[in-house]
């Protein structure tokens, strides 16, 4: 770790495993061809805090030819970063941004009856059919066509398909998660719905499944749709089973003091020493993303998940409220009180993102993003392969 951070100033540094998402992008492309299927990638949110600018050459490098990211603003980044694939929109197509998804060689997937009228009216001025795909909605009511524009799509789609270049159609499960651990049946009821839906259409590809969909689905629950287009996204960063995910992140150790028994530490007092104490003060605090969900009081300590850092290899309990730009960690039984290194480990091989997470009542993603939000206080530009 020293000679990692030797020479580093700014408070808090993020380290990219770059083999680690070259790994996970084996792993995935396997995955797919076993079955039968293909893959893209999902690039949203700067790669879920990891950096669409880091992130596409190792895609490209992978050989993967599509991805989906959320709207234009992020499609124009993708491509600007060197990707020369199939990339499509989430959030569908914006009225009058016809010429922008032309000259950037963008594929929106349409989500309701709205963006399909535009679209079909821009796609008449088209000199040829313009690519798109569309999103049915089987129940998380979010985006998507609902089932009464599924039928109406149903009964144009002849004519859609004669103006429009239709890849797939696509869904999203809402509990892959909860299905896998309370034994609900709710993604298999989507799935049915699903097919009800692609029954009643011109043939075409379908994408079902996302990152956990993918990795815990009984791939027979999808086989009958024929090619299978696999959408994955944080799981190219390490969301695999127990696998470390590719973005970590330290902070410089600012200040390490004596707490005497009875004192109170941070904003509200919301911990209160036991016994004499060392606390040490890292600076990275919820404007750099390690949010206030993370706070340690008293009736905390106990919590299976109680956040903590790594320091000198051990671990450096949270307590109190996080502040702006600042934690205070416990370390009183970590070199005698007197950290050797300048650094602590703030999410990475020793600290378990899903734990911090779960602790904080979010998911990973929520976090790796605000942490990987740009800040001049960050040193982001490291790439680590580990030895």
């Amino acid at each position: 770790m020293a000679n990692l951070f030797e020479n580093r100033y700014k408070p808090i540094l993020r380290v990219r495993d770059t083999k680690s998402v070259s790994d996970c992008c084996d792993y995935f492309n396997q995955l797919a061809a076993d079955r039968g299927n293909t893959l893209a990638a999902v690039v949203k949110s700067d790669a879920y805090g990891f950096g669409i600018d880091r992130l596409v050459p190792i895609l490209t490098e992978k050989n993967f030819n599509k991805i989906f990211t959320s709207d234009l603003s992020e499609a124009e980044k993708i491509r600007g970063a060197g990707f020369k694939g199939d990339i499509f929109t989430m959030n569908g197509f914006q009225r009058n941004a016809g010429s922008a998804f032309k000259h950037l060689g963008i594929t929106p997937i349409l989500d309701s009856r709205s963006q399909i009228e535009n679209y079909v009216t821009y796609a008449r001025s088209s000199e040829k059919k313009p690519k798109a795909a569309i999103h049915f909605d089987t129940g998380m009511n979010r985006n998507g066509l609902t089932a009464n524009d599924a039928i109406w799509f149903a009964a144009i789609s002849d004519e859609i398909s004669s103006l429009l270049d239709l890849q797939f159609y696509m869904t999203h499960l809402h509990s892959v998660e909860l299905d896998r651990h309370h034994e609900q049946l709710t993604s298999l009821e989507q799935i049915a719905k699903f097919r009800d839906i692609a029954s009643a259409l011109p043939p075409r590809s379908t994408s079902i499944l996302s990152t956990h969909g993918t990795l815990y689905i009984d791939p027979a629950q999808t086989i009958d749709f024929g090619s299978h287009l696999h959408r994955i996204g944080v799981g190219l960063l390490g969301d695999i089973y127990d696998q470390t995910l590719a973005h970590h992140v330290y902070a410089r150790i600012v200040d390490v003091h004596d707490v005497q028994a009875g004192e109170g530490i941070g904003y509200d007092q919301i911990y209160t020493a036991k016994t004499d104490m060392r606390v040490a003060v890292v600076e990275i605090g919820y404007g750099d993303g390690y949010s206030r969900a993370f706070n340690v009081a008293n009736s905390q300590i106990n919590h299976p998940l109680r956040p903590y850092m790594m320091i000198d290899g051990q671990k450096a309990p949270v307590v109190g409220k996080i502040s702006m730009n600042m934690t205070t960690v416990d370390v009183t039984n970590i070199s005698d009180g007197h950290p050797k290194n300048d650094y602590a480990e703030v999410i990475g091989p020793n600290v378990d993102v899903r734990d911090l997470a779960s602790y904080g009542k979010t998911v990973p993603e929520e976090i790796l993003i605000a942490l990987g939000a740009s800040s001049f206080r960050c040193d982001d530009e490291i790439n680590f392969i580990p030895s």
